[in-house]
């Protein structure tokens, strides 16, 4: 079995790539995390535009709403979205979307999925994204539930293009205790992560082809040379291990959680370590404000924490006594039905 994306998952990722490039370059970044009078840090056009395309209910069948594809295609997506630091729930929408699909909730669906819905994301007693009378995802021992915002107290964050809050939540509107969203959550998340270490991988190589120092380029030097070496080999473990999760998600496999939560601190791992790295193969530069590799690095520490850090994801990946790391079987006709 070979895990790669195939012609058409790779297609979804450069059409990402290049609307992204194009409508949510770095400086737009700045300029949207710097309008504090926003609830969110958000391009609303750009918003729209990507419910038109469909990225909200890319892994939701066509029967239920959606555009037809799974987890996989997903994958593909938001590692295009965590490379180019989209800001915005993108994480917590579409998962709420899941979950009204999940709970035949038809109106809130086709909300999400044409964009008039944005739903925030609750870690420990902080919530992420969220917006004054919207609402929040919360994930919990026995499953996640959908829940109203009635009031928030906005917090300082160390990303500034995500929005931290307190907030006080109403009752649950929707809820699930099917495992695999929590799983297919954590893919979403880990892609975000591979597309952050895959990104500043490519920034410190440009930089050390261009830096010269006592005539020569810095990646010629043995210590720069051998941190893009190790940026290069995170990268590829990472996003085989997302991958390969995603596929485990897409067929349901007893294994999704454990790769799931393997695919999570493996990303983090790579998104961490290799922001570390370009600010430090940037030298001085690097650790002013005005360089982006300070955005990358704060994003990164954003991605880590936003399904509740290494500590909720290593017990799935340790209380296992054994994992099927063999072939996978077929995809379900319809995920959501499935469980």
């Amino acid at each position: 079995m070979k895990i790669e994306l195939n012609s058409d998952q790779l297609q979804i990722s450069d059409v990402a790539s290049q609307f992204l490039a194009q409508e949510l370059p770095l400086r737009r970044l700045r300029e949207l995390a710097d309008d504090q009078s926003a609830s969110l840090a958000i391009d609303q056009g750009v918003w729209r535009t990507c419910a038109e395309m469909g990225w909200f209910a890319l892994g939701v069948p066509e029967s239920r709403g959606g555009v037809g594809f799974g987890p996989v295609e997903e994958y593909a997506l938001f590692r295009e979205l965590g490379r180019h630091l989209a800001p915005g729930p993108y994480t917590s929408t579409v998962t709420a979307g899941w979950l009204f699909v999940s709970n035949k909730d038809d109106a809130n669906a086709a909300r999400v999925f044409d964009g008039s819905l944005r739903v925030g994301l609750v870690v420990e007693d902080l919530v992420i994204d969220a917006e004054p009378g919207g609402l929040a995802l919360r994930f919990g021992p026995d499953g996640c539930s959908i829940h109203p915002v009635e009031d928030l107290d906005p917090i300082a964050s160390v990303d500034p293009s995500v929005r931290l809050a307190r907030a006080n939540l109403g009752s649950a509107i929707a809820t699930s205790t099917d495992p695999m969203i929590l799983a297919r959550a954590r893919v979403l998340v880990a892609a975000q992560e591979v597309g952050v270490a895959l990104a500043v991988r490519d920034l410190s190589v440009e930089y050390a082809k261009e830096r010269h120092q006592f005539g020569k380029p810095i990646g010629t030097f043995q210590a720069v040379k051998h941190r893009c070496s190790d940026m290069a080999t995170r990268v590829h473990a990472a996003h085989a291990q997302t991958l390969f999760a995603a596929m485990h998600v897409a067929r349901r496999s007893p294994e999704s959680t454990f790769h799931a939560a393997a695919a999570k601190l493996v990303a983090s791992n790579a998104a961490m370590s290799n922001t570390a790295d370009n600010v430090q193969n940037h030298g001085a530069i690097g650790f002013t404000v005005e360089h982006d590799a300070g955005l990358y690095a704060r994003r990164a520490h954003m991605y880590e924490y936003a399904l509740g850090g290494h500590a909720i994801a290593a017990p799935d990946v340790l209380t296992p006594s054994r994992h099927q790391f063999e072939g996978l079987a077929d995809e379900p006709a319809d995920w959501f039905s499935a469980g």
